[in-house]
C-alpha cells in the first residue's frame, strides 16, 4: 500500500507508524511536520491538502513544482479556477486551466494556456472535436486522446492513441490503451468500462481502484473470490484487496472480517483500527 493512499502512513523521527484517519488536522499537520525527509514530508502536506481542500496546507510544501500542483489540485476541488493564474510556473497554469477545463467545457479557458500542444489538447476536449489532436506531436497526441476520453467518459478516443511504446502503468497484462481504459473508468468511476475488459485481471484490478476512489463495498462482489494477484514477493486475492479499500475509506474496521486471507486481514486492520 502506497503511503500516498495513507496520510502519516511515513514514520515519524521515532519510528512509529502515524494512523492519521483517527487524528483530528491538527494532529495530521503535526504527523506530517515531524517527518524528517522533505520528499516524504511535502507528500504528506499534499494529501492532507486535498483531503480537507486547503491551500494553506500547500502553502507548507518545499518544492515549488509539488506545491503548485497541490494548489492546482485544491482549487478544482473547490471549482477555485481563479487559483491558475497565481501559479508561477506557466507549465501548471496550462495544466491548471486544461482541468478545468475537462470538467466545465469551457473553451475560453483555453485561451490562457500558452504552450501550443496544451492548448490545442484543451479546444479538443471543450468542443469534443479530436482532428485538433491530430495536430499535435506523436506523444502529445497520445495525451490528447487520453485526455479527451477522461472529459467525455468515452473509451473510443484511447483506441486512437498512437502506439509509442509506453511501460504498463497498471498490470502486467495491461498495454498503454488498457491503461487508459482504467484511467477512465476510475476518474467517472464507470464500472461499465470495467465490466467490458476481457482479461480478469485488469478487469478486477479496475473494479479496486474505483473501490479506493469511492469506497462502495458492493463493487468487490464482481470479483471471484478465488482470483489472485502476485507482485515479485507475494500474492493477494483481488477480492480481498478490493474490500480492503472499501475499509480504509470508510474508515471501518468490521469490514476487514470479511476478508478471508490472514495477511491481507491483517493489514486492513492495522490500517483501520481505532487503538
Amino acid at each position: 500500500m502506497s503511503c500516498l493512499f495513507l496520510i502519516g502512513c511515513p514514520q515519524n523521527n521515532e519510528g512509529n507508524n502515524i494512523k492519521s484517519d483517527k487524528l483530528n488536522t491538527s494532529q495530521k499537520l503535526a504527523a506530517c511536520q515531524a517527518i524528517t525527509s522533505d520528499d516524504v514530508r511535502d507528500s504528506c502536506y499534499y494529501v492532507l491538502a486535498k483531503e480537507i481542500k486547503e491551500y494553506y496546507v500547500c502553502d507548507k510544501i518545499i518544492s515549488e513544482y509539488v506545491r503548485e500542483s497541490c494548489y492546482s489540485d485544491v482549487g478544482v476541488s473547490l471549482s477555485d479556477v481563479g487559483i491558475c493564474n497565481k501559479l508561477q510556473k506557466q507549465d501548471k497554469k496550462d495544466s491548471c486551466y486544461l482541468m478545468f477545463a475537462m470538467k466545465s467545457k469551457d473553451i475560453s479557458l483555453c485561451s490562457n494556456i500558452i504552450e501550443n500542444n496544451t492548448n490545442l489538447t484543451c479546444i479538443a476536449v471543450s468542443t469534443k472535436d479530436s482532428a485538433y489532436c491530430e495536430r499535435e506531436q506523436t506523444l502529445s497526441k497520445s495525451d490528447c486522446y487520453y485526455v479527451m476520453a477522461k472529459a467525455w467518459d468515452d473509451i473510443s478516443f484511447c483506441d486512437k492513441m498512437p502506439k509509442s511504446g509506453y511501460s504498463r502503468k497498471y498490470t502486467s497484462t495491461s498495454s498503454e490503451i488498457i491503461d487508459c481504459y482504467i484511467d477512465v473508468a476510475i476518474y467517472n468511476e464507470d464500472l461499465k468500462i470495467c465490466d467490458g475488459m476481457n482479461i480478469s485481471t485488469d478487469k478486477y484490478y479496475c473494479y479496486e481502484l474505483i473501490v479506493q476512489k469511492n469506497g462502495n463495498l458492493q463493487i468487490c462482489d464482481k470479483i471471484d473470490k478465488d482470483a489472485k494477484t502476485c507482485s515479485i514477493n507475494d500474492c493477494f486475492y483481488q477480492k480481498d484487496v478490493c474490500i480492503m479499500q472499501a475499509a480504509i475509506f470508510q474508515k471501518d474496521e468490521s469490514i476487514c472480517k470479511l476478508i478471508k486471507e490472514d495477511g491481507t486481514k491483517n493489514r486492513c486492520i492495522n490500517y483501520t483500527s481505532s487503538d
